[in-house]
Parts: C-alpha cells; sequence; structure tokens
C-alpha cells in the first residue's frame, strides 16, 4: 500500500497572495507546491486543534453559503 496519495485540484488565490508565495519560492529556492503543501499541513496538524473554524473563516473571506 502506498504510504502517500496525491490529489491534483485547482485553487483561485488572490494575486497579492501568489505574488508573496511566489516571492518565497525564489528566496527560500523551494517549489510553490512544496510550499503550498507544507502551509496546509500546517494549518491541518496543528497541535491545538483546527485553527480554521466556522467562526473564524470570515476572516479568510468565506462566507456561510456553500
Amino acid at each position: 500500500m502506498c504510504k502517500h496519495t496525491f490529489m491534483r485540484t485547482t485553487l483561485s488565490i488572490p494575486d497579492d497572495v501568489i505574488k508573496k508565495f511566489k516571492t518565497m519560492t525564489v528566496q527560500e529556492g523551494v517549489a510553490l507546491k512544496k510550499i503550498v503543501t507544507w502551509t496546509l499541513k500546517k494549518e491541518v496538524t496543528h497541535t491545538d486543534g483546527p485553527r480554521l473554524t466556522r467562526r473564524g473563516a470570515a476572516r479568510f473571506g468565506r462566507n456561510s453559503q456553500h
């Protein structure tokens, strides 16, 4: 059995955010995919529980409609 499985997805990321990520890739010498994966993994494995809650989602521009 494979230890890791991967899923391809498409994300809509605001221009200012993607520009900052791209700057990080150049400064760190790391692929954009690795930085995004590291950031997502950090968010979902935070030891104090999930950081992103329904109540806190508003600060990320998420509305209550799905």
